[in-house]
């Protein structure tokens, strides 16, 4: 009960049964000093320390060498054009361009990350852009000097080192890692008697991006599969720290319940979702729920969709109106379906009050309780020390209809971030629309 006790007695939240907040949707911090120390700890934070394009290469540069500094220099070429691409994304607004396939329970941490590094102001794109365009020239430029620079035992770290370098924040570097990741991303619809959808990765897509060696694509993606998986992990370490919250808590999430799956660093997937929850919501991040009604015996498909919307405040978080954000504000959002028979779907109008009935936070944690909390089925590493409403919710998300085995009410299958205009103009395209301003 410490766990409990500490959120209760430091934060205004109503609970449901004893276990975790209802809806969060009460939180405020009282402790004026707590609020100016982590307001400072926050700021700290943000000076990311500075990193370089070339440290994403799998294979070390100054190996590329003679018979090797071609490919060497089509490699870097390749992450010169990743960088260029992320940044005309970011330049539009297109949030969903990163949304990648690690192998790991953790696509919730990074709807989150990316949320809040989109809030940032991370970079004067252009002056990016236009340094990269330099570099794109000076590398074509190279091409007929190839020969002679292997010849002479020059390596791809002396080219890099001699004006090609782009020097850039770990934030940047990481929405790079994502891109890629997500052009190798691949989306099959309709799988097994349920519909479910499947992705996995094909390296050869991301030479989209830029024409790449078969065994490049493959150190390629493994590394920042690696490297994504690490960057989760410690950053929902880093977020139970600044938020000052107690010892089970840090505990759950510490690297003694850390596992390694395929050389990826994991969490499980629960115990993550509070301390998610209470961070949005510390930074001021609208958080959106896609609700999709599924018909199992039309193939999957959608026939009808509507959106949450749960708008940060001082005092938790409240429903509220799309025309009530910024329409550019990046949102952490989740996606979930009610599968049935076409004949068994109910009214949408129904359907939405249901939900709010339960309790959307609730639903949230039901999902994360039943979800495999490893990838491959691991379940030893569970904590034992702090069940934080575990069990409660694995047995509410057998009732309520919300498991892979029962999808009847809402089954939640993915995160990721968008902007909430985006979202809006997503709904409002579908069959049936329940949004106000349509």
């Amino acid at each position: 009960m410490i766990l409990l006790t500490f959120i209760k007695n430091k934060y205004k939240i109503s609970f449901r049964n004893a276990r975790l907040p209802n809806k969060l949707m009460n939180l405020q911090i009282k402790d004026k000093r707590l609020v100016h120390s982590l307001q400072w700890v926050s700021k700290c934070n943000s000076q990311s320390k500075k990193l370089f394009l070339s440290s994403l290469l799998p294979d070390d540069p100054r190996l590329k060498i003679k018979s090797r500094l071609h490919n060497g220099v089509a490699e870097y070429r390749f992450l010169i054009s990743a960088a260029e691409q992320t940044m005309m994304h970011l330049q539009e607004n297109h949030f969903d361009f990163f949304d990648p396939l690690v192998g790991e329970n953790a696509c919730q941490i990074r709807a989150l990350k990316n949320a809040i590094i989109f809030s940032k102001d991370l970079v004067d794109t252009k002056d990016f852009l236009n340094n990269i365009a330099a570099i794109k020239k000076k590398m074509d430029g190279l091409i007929p000097k190839m020969s002679g620079l292997a010849k002479n035992s020059i390596s791809l770290q002396d080219l890099i080192d001699d004006g090609l370098e782009i020097e850039m924040s770990d934030d940047i570097l990481y929405l790079i890692s994502s891109y890629i990741l997500t052009v190798a991303k691949v989306i099959s619809q309709s799988v097994g008697a349920a519909h479910l959808v499947s992705e996995h990765t094909d390296n050869k897509k991301i030479q989209e991006i830029w024409p790449c060696s078969s065994r490049f694509a493959t150190r390629l993606i493994k590394a920042l599969r690696q490297s994504l998986s690490r960057s989760s992990v410690a950053y929902v370490q880093s977020i139970v720290r600044t938020l000052a919250v107690p010892d089970p808590i840090i505990e759950s999430v510490s690297d003694q319940y850390v596992i390694d799956y395929n050389h990826l660093q994991c969490l499980p997937c629960y115990w993550v979702t509070a301390p998610l929850l209470l961070q949005a919501l510390d930074k001021r991040i609208p958080f959106i729920i896609i609700a999709r009604q599924i018909a199992l015996d039309r193939g999957g498909k959608c026939l009808k969709e509507t959106a949450f919307y749960l708008k940060p405040t001082l005092n938790g978080y409240k429903s509220a109106l799309f025309e009530e954000f910024d329409p550019n504000t990046p949102a952490m959002l989740m996606i979930g379906d009610t599968r049935r028979d076409i004949q068994d779907l109910p009214d949408l109008a129904t359907w939405r009050e249901e939900l709010l009935e339960i309790g959307l936070l609730d639903l949230v944690f039901a999902h994360a309780a039943s979800h495999r909390q490893y990838p491959g089925g691991l379940s030893d590493s569970i904590p034992k020390t702090s069940d934080m409403g575990y069990k409660y919710y694995q047995n509410k998300a057998q009732e309520w209809g919300c498991t892979i085995d029962n999808p009847s009410l809402l089954l939640i299958h993915h995160a990721y971030c968008d902007t909430v205009q985006n979202v809006h103009g997503r709904i409002c395209k579908s069959t049936e629309c329940l949004n106000v301003g349509c």
